[in-house]
């Protein structure tokens, strides 16, 4: 694994520190000079990356989150337009379950669903502190997103998780982080509510394709679905995968 730190970003030079702190393996370290949802162009000798950056988000919650990169829609910001780069579902899960089990501060974990850039050809995945600047700067929020790396890359992440993509439910997707935490289930991509207009079979082809690990079912928010409920129901029924609702979990 290797760890991307951007320049621009508070919050990522901040985990920088505190992983050296830890004595973290500078080689396993890549420093860039471009924002992290910009870094397309990354090409790196490993078999998988992990953006440390910071969360924004208007609602100003203190929160530990991860996710994914992928655009269900346009690349508003970052990647490409309808594409979903490689994932690993067993390392996004192990990622969520480090920072839920080392967060000892009064800020919330979360998984987020599938956003924003980049589009590179490696799996990754993002792990940040949201959502204002005075998280960014805060060093025990950093000791956390610090520690929960190395433990990652001290791991061999070949846990036998059951596979699902997830689609429907907010951003913060809190019925998909019941499933993350209480279940041996890893999402591989989590398309939202609001981005159920967009979807179609290439999406979906691109998720199952993916998708690091053998996709086992897909895994719907029902009430999360909204009217979109008969549309993805029927996008879904045109792959030979099994389909399953949240609820019946």
């Amino acid at each position: 694994m290797k760890v991307i730190i951007s320049k621009q970003d508070k919050a990522s030079m901040n985990i920088y520190e505190r992983l050296k702190e830890l004595n973290f393996n500078e080689k396993n370290i890549h420093v860039i000079e471009e924002r992290s949802i910009e870094a397309d162009n990354i090409n790196l000798k490993t078999d998988f990356v992990i953006f440390a950056t910071k969360h924004k988000s208007e609602s100003q919650k203190k929160t530990l989150t991860v996710h994914n990169p992928g655009n269900w829609g346009k690349a508003e910001l970052g990647g490409k337009d309808f594409s979903l780069p490689k994932s690993n579902p067993i390392v996004l899960k192990n990622a969520f379950l480090e920072l839920k089990k080392l967060n000892n501060l009064d800020y919330e974990t979360s998984g987020e669903v599938t956003h924003h850039g980049p589009c590179i050809s490696l799996p990754s995945l993002f792990i940040e502190i949201g959502s204002s600047e005075n998280e960014w700067e805060d060093k025990e929020a950093a000791k956390i997103i610090a520690q929960a790396i190395v433990n990652l890359t001290k791991k061999k992440n070949n846990e036998n998780y059951k596979v699902a993509i997830g689609l429907g439910g907010g951003h913060y997707m809190p019925s998909f982080n019941k499933i993350l935490e209480r279940t041996d289930i890893a999402f591989s991509y989590i398309c939202p509510k609001h981005n159920l207009e967009n979807l179609n079979k290439d999406l979906i082809e691109q998720a199952v394709n993916n998708s690091a690990k053998k996709v086992d079912f897909f895994l719907l928010d029902w009430k999360g679905l909204g009217q979109y409920k008969q549309k993805v129901k029927s996008l879904l029924e045109e792959f030979n995968i099994e389909i399953k609702r949240n609820d019946k979990i």
